[in-house]
């Protein structure tokens, strides 16, 4: 699993939140970067073993039993009338769900792309030569790509670049919306942001809107911790079915030069003015 994005979208702080809800540890290299400079200098995994424990509401004692959304669908989506009235006396209380599935999931945290240093080659090439480091890594379910919800020309840039560099992994590509602050951000608003997004780019993908500090501020904070951890369960879900890509079967795309690093027992060759590479 692959986390992609341009420095200060999110990336790393997405990867702790991850690592919250899988109740491990945060790793002291998940750090967060200021300005425009990427503190996720080098390609990192992290390898988890994550329960699916979606979160639901229960009346709180002496609360209204109406006041409670039926079903997680109507915290995540906000469709349940039973929102609003918890919104207006907090009549339940969110809690985590009994274990469910299980998923095994090795997630790369990769520097942020685009950033001042312009190594955006090879930072493209340092992904590959880490993940050739791991001979248990034989396939790539999906890429998550990070935004802060602009399209602009450094967005387009790294997703188009990326595009063409993973042309196999283009379908399995979602887009992770950060900084989503669920109580200021109306419905409408993730629709107008997909549609802008498929009008640029004419490439369908999944979308995901979070907030990956739910916590901060504190007001509702509980209701937004829910609606976080039921995400995160969709996102595991639509990584554990996706349709994988054998890392040997990868054929990339770039510009600038000429390179061979090894790949395991074999060689990477790259092949670029728009020559594919390919893992051999």
């Amino acid at each position: 699993m692959l986390v992609l994005g341009a420095s200060q979208s999110g990336k790393s702080t997405f990867l702790k939140r991850v690592h919250k809800f899988a109740e491990q540890r945060v790793p002291t290299s998940l750090h967060i970067g200021n300005g425009n400079t990427s503190t996720t200098l080098t390609t990192s995994p992290y390898p988890l073993i994550i329960e699916e424990r979606p979160c639901s509401g229960v009346p709180k004692v002496g609360g209204d039993d109406t006041a409670a959304p039926s079903t997680p669908t109507g915290i995540l989506r906000h469709t349940d009338p039973a929102v609003a009235a918890w919104k207006a006396n907090k009549a339940f209380r969110f809690v985590r769900g009994s274990k469910g599935k299980v998923f095994k999931i090795r997630w790369f945290d990769t520097p942020g792309l685009n950033d001042s240093s312009n190594k955006d080659d090879a930072n493209a090439l340092e992904i590959l030569s880490t993940l050739s480091q791991y001979r248990d890594v034989k396939k790539v379910h999906a890429v998550i790509f990070v935004t802060t919800g602009s399209f602009g020309g450094a967005f387009q840039k790294i997703f188009e670049y990326y595009q063409a560099m993973f042309p196999q992994l283009k379908d399995n590509f979602i887009i992770l919306h950060t900084n989503w602050q669920p109580f200021d951000h109306k419905p409408e608003a993730c629709v107008q942001r997909i549609a802008t997004f498929d009008t640029l780019f004419h490439h369908p993908s999944k979308h995901f809107f979070i907030d990956s500090l739910p916590e901060m501020p504190e007001e509702n904070a509980d209701h937004k911790l829910a609606l976080t951890n039921n995400i995160l369960c969709e996102i595991f879900n639509v990584i554990n079915e996706a349709n994988h890509v054998e890392l040997t079967d990868l054929t990339c795309v770039s510009f600038t030069s000429q390179l061979i690093f090894p790949f395991n027992s074999h060689s990477v060759h790259f092949h670029f003015s728009l020559h594919r590479l390919k893992l051999s």
